[in-house]
Parts: C-alpha cells; sequence; structure tokens
C-alpha cells in the first residue's frame, strides 16, 4: 500500500469517536523550514514573521465558537500558534500534549526533501505512518470528550483526522482554521476563513 493507504487504514482502525459534535483545528503559521521544503518533524522550529501573521489573522475566526479548551502540540511552532490564539480569545490555559507532535523522520529532520515527500520517508529512525496514525488517534480520542475543543497542531494531525473520519484529503496550507461538524451523513469540514493559506504550500512536503 502507498502511504495515504496506510494511514487510512491505521486511522481507521484506531476509530477516531469524538464525544462531541463539533470541534476546531488550526495548523499552525509558516516556518522557514516550511518555505524552504526542510524536512521538520520534530524539531523546534520557530514561526517566521509571515507565520505569525498568518495565525493573528486566523484567530478571530474562532471568536464566535465559543471554544472552551485548547489542545496544542509542544512543538514551538505550534505552541507559539495556540499562544496567540489563546490571547484573542481570552484563554489563560492551553494543554500541550506530545502525542499531537507531528510525525518524526528521525536523523532525516532538519535535512532538505528535495522533492521527496515527507511521507516516504521509511528509514533513519523514522515513525511508521500507521504509527503515527494510531497515536494521533489515541490522542484525539483523550481530548475530544466535552464541550467545544479547538486543537492547535501540524499537517500531519490534521491528515489523520480527515483519514479518520473518512473526509476527502484537500491541503489547506498553514494556520487554516477548520471546524469539524458531525451530521446524520458522517462528518464534514467547514474552513472558516477564504484565505486558501497556499501561497508557499508543497502538499508532499515536510509538515
Amino acid at each position: 500500500m502507498n502511504w495515504r493507504d496506510v494511514m487510512r487504514t491505521a486511522a481507521q482502525e484506531a476509530n477516531l469517536n469524538p464525544q462531541v459534535d463539533r470541534f476546531w483545528f488550526l495548523r499552525h503559521g509558516l516556518t522557514d523550514s516550511n518555505k524552504l521544503d526542510i524536512n521538520q518533524g520534530w524539531l523546534d522550529t520557530p514561526l517566521n514573521a509571515h507565520g505569525m501573521a498568518q495565525v493573528e489573522a486566523a484567530a478571530p475566526h474562532f471568536m464566535n465558537h465559543s471554544i472552551s479548551h485548547i489542545h496544542a502540540s509542544p512543538l514551538k511552532r505550534a505552541r507559539v500558534s495556540a499562544e496567540i490564539v489563546a490571547r484573542h480569545l481570552g484563554h489563560s490555559h492551553i494543554n500541550f500534549h506530545d502525542d499531537l507532535r507531528e510525525r518524526g523522520v528521525g536523523e532525516h529532520e532538519g535535512t532538505p526533501a528535495h522533492g521527496k515527500s515527507f511521507w516516504e520517508i521509511a528509514d533513519g529512525g523514522a515513525e511508521p505512518v500507521d504509527v503515527f496514525a494510531r497515536r494521533v488517534v489515541g490522542a484525539l480520542n483523550t481530548l475530544l470528550t466535552q464541550d467545544a475543543p479547538l486543537v492547535v497542531a501540524h499537517g500531519g494531525i490534521r491528515r489523520v483526522i480527515f483519514a479518520a473520519l473518512d473526509i476527502k484529503d484537500t491541503h489547506f496550507g498553514n494556520a487554516i482554521p477548520l471546524m469539524f461538524v458531525r451530521s446524520s451523513g458522517g462528518w464534514t469540514v467547514e474552513r472558516l476563513s477564504e484565505n486558501t493559506g497556499q501561497d508557499t504550500f508543497n502538499p508532499h512536503s515536510a509538515v
């Protein structure tokens, strides 16, 4: 199977089962590594100026949704993104979770992708895609349990959510505010901002 099928199978077998009918998601803002197509994984890369501005622009779109909890990856690019959103929403607390970190790719972290998909990396201590998918679903099942939760994390976490909920995998780029909604026909996703966020996003690259 290709990596997409591996991710989809593992994510669906892990059975993402939110105990809420809506939850929200934000991928971190742009980093220089995103822009330069460098594999990030667990590297603690910061947002660049454009990434900071992206999150500042995205944060107000959550203000009318009564967000109750903010759960975030502790990696700097997601942590700072979550802190910006929390400031806009007047939240004083963010829950950081290691299992919301991006997929680790071992010795490939910090290296140029050279056009090779981040998801096709399988050597050098890289986290297997199926293990990553199960990790993420397990974390989300413990976090999406009440009220109106927002997850601030990475492109890989977003991919797993799409795969687990059987939603078409559309590339939304950095810092696009999303709302996932359960209906009688299953889950759907709504983009809360008209900004595409794709000005510098390579859908095959490091996330």
